[in-house]
């Protein structure tokens, strides 16, 4: 009992903005998720994944979150951040499996400025294609623009070196001292915060 009034007071206090109160909860419940991710994570792609690579992006993402965090039952936190890790750990794997048959618009890089936002819409998981009928990409970009410089320094520069660019996930890894594993993760993270960010801007694109 005196264990969990602790996690919640350490939960309450990092949703009000204590990063130190986070840096405990992640090292609390840390050796709990490594052991899971390795668990879970295919003898296939034992050498390409690591649990520590996993961590490492999941453990971002919950100081990026953590604000909008909902506290539901006595458990729930260490749900929340292992949902981050189960999803970081299929886009690693997802991302490795694609590697050998990419999708067309990762085996051409994208030949214009314009391609590249279209190539970077692309890969926001089908939310957003094109821009629609009504709207002239003059008007399209700014909004890409102010979404991406919204996001942290780390996801723009995937999202603009691996999905605008056209650059492999060695090669941005290479140029980010980061994992190629890594790099998938960083990516599905950055897709699905930036198709939050353009969520108000919806009506601008054609699904």
């Amino acid at each position: 009992m005196v264990e969990q009034i602790d996690v919640d007071e350490l939960v309450g206090n990092a949703i009000a903005g204590d990063e130190d109160a986070l840096s405990k909860l992640l090292e609390r419940f840390g050796a709990r998720l490594h052991a899971r991710v390795a668990s879970r994570t295919n003898d296939r792609f034992r050498s390409m994944v690591s649990p520590e690579d996993v961590l490492q992006v999941t453990f971002a993402e919950a100081f990026l979150r953590i604000k909008s965090f909902q506290p539901n039952g006595p458990d729930s936190f260490e749900a929340w951040l292992t949902r981050i890790a189960d999803h970081n750990l299929i886009d690693a794997i997802r991302g490795l499996e694609r590697k050998k048959d990419p999708p067309l618009r990762k085996r051409i890089a994208p030949a214009t400025s314009d391609e590249s936002y279209d190539s970077l819409l692309a890969g926001i998981d089908g939310s957003f294609t094109t821009p629609s009928h009504g709207a002239a990409r003059i008007e399209i970009k700014p909004i890409i623009d102010n979404a991406l410089d919204k996001l942290p320094a780390g996801y723009q520069q995937v999202l603009r070196l691996f999905d605008m660019e056209g650059k492999t996930a060695v090669e941005v890894g290479q140029a980010m001292d980061k994992s190629e594993a890594a790099i998938y993760m960083i990516a599905g993270r950055a897709r699905k915060r930036l198709a939050e960010l353009l969520g108000s801007s919806s009506q601008y694109f054609s699904k």
